[in-house]
């Protein structure tokens, strides 16, 4: 079961209706309260009553900045007690800035100590995390907290956007709830577009899918729920374990990414492709396991010796096989 929701900002969604949202079957609005340690919204703590009270669960998100993550906390903490506490809220830090791991980690203790637990989501995205500029790389945001709110967009302009969300994310790929940073296996949440038709506003709305129920939903706003299954290969993968399909697809979009690699660096012959390309669709663990080591060897044989690439590449393949070359969990 999948359901939608919207993350918001009074300024850029002015006019939102959360009752129209309410009515078109959004479930949940995630409202932006705070930004580093003095700025607040104007309108952030009454848009998250509105959201309650038109029947959505609400949220509240901090955007980090490079101040003090523990003085970022009690800001945001502040703010939220304003919105009526945060039992019964979904709250995401939004990590997109130059607010990096020293930040993210200090915001996490001192929210801990503050709300004794309450769970939270680390919002970004592989264009913030993976960037080379920034020194995220090696974080890992997992250990931060186990809930990732993913951003990854569909491609979208006014005329392809439907105005039913489930429409467009039909769309989303698979293998889209693999991140590929952080450390996360899988994401909780997955921000699909910024141009969504909802709440009475036309084009500009940010659209996000969680795949779950209601109930599993609610684990995420309270203390209490902290640390029940919330994540989307539950419900979406019945026949596999949780282990299995978070192995799967993390193997599944390595593989993607080295093929997209090699197709830059080597001329392979499509007909050896083939077997990877069949596992990855199938998203088979064992298929997998069994055509990555063959592939990677075909591809380093056929390098020039002695060339810079060879090396390159030949590291970057077997990294990128490593997960899928081990036996199954």
């Amino acid at each position: 079961m999948a359901l939608y929701g919207v993350d918001v900002h009074d300024g850029y969604q002015a006019g939102l209706s959360f009752a129209t949202l309410a009515a078109q079957g959004y479930t949940f609005a995630a409202v932006k309260l705070t930004q580093g340690t003095g700025y607040a919204r104007d309108l952030g703590d009454d848009w998250v009553r509105a959201a309650r009270d038109a029947g959505l669960v609400p949220g509240g998100y901090h955007w980090l900045n490079s101040s003090d993550g523990a003085a970022q906390a009690r800001w945001f903490h502040r703010k939220v007690l304003e919105s009526g506490g945060p039992e019964g809220m979904l709250i995401q830090l939004d990590c997109e800035d130059n607010g990096y791991g020293p930040q993210m980690q200090a915001w996490a203790a001192e929210w801990g100590r503050l709300t004794g637990g309450h769970p939270f989501l680390i919002y970004s995205g592989a264009w913030w995390w993976n960037d080379p500029n920034r020194p995220m790389r090696a974080v890992r945001g997992v250990d931060v907290t186990p809930y990732l709110w993913h951003s990854h967009y569909l491609t979208a302009d006014a005329d392809t956007v439907p105005d039913d969300p489930a429409a467009f994310a039909a769309r989303i790929p698979a293998s889209w709830w693999v991140p590929g940073y952080g450390g996360w296996p899988t994401a909780t949440f997955l921000q699909f577009t910024s141009k969504g038709d909802a709440g009475a506003l036309a084009n500009r709305v940010d659209l996000n899918v969680y795949q779950g129920k209601r109930d599993q939903l609610l684990t995420l706003t309270t203390k209490a729920g902290a640390g029940a299954s919330s994540t989307s290969e539950v419900d979406m993968y019945e026949k596999f374990d949780r282990d299995r399909v978070s192995a799967t697809f993390e193997a599944v979009a390595r593989i993607e990414a080295a093929l997209a690699l090699i197709a830059e660096r080597v001329d392979i012959d499509p007909a050896e492709l083939d077997a990877i390309k069949q596992a990855s669709a199938a998203a088979s663990v064992e298929a997998i396991r069994q055509a990555a080591p063959g592939l990677a060897d075909a591809i380093v044989a056929k390098l020039p010796a002695g060339t810079i690439t060879r090396g390159d590449v030949e590291q970057a393949v077997r990294d990128v096989f490593a997960d899928a070359a081990k036996p199954d969990a």
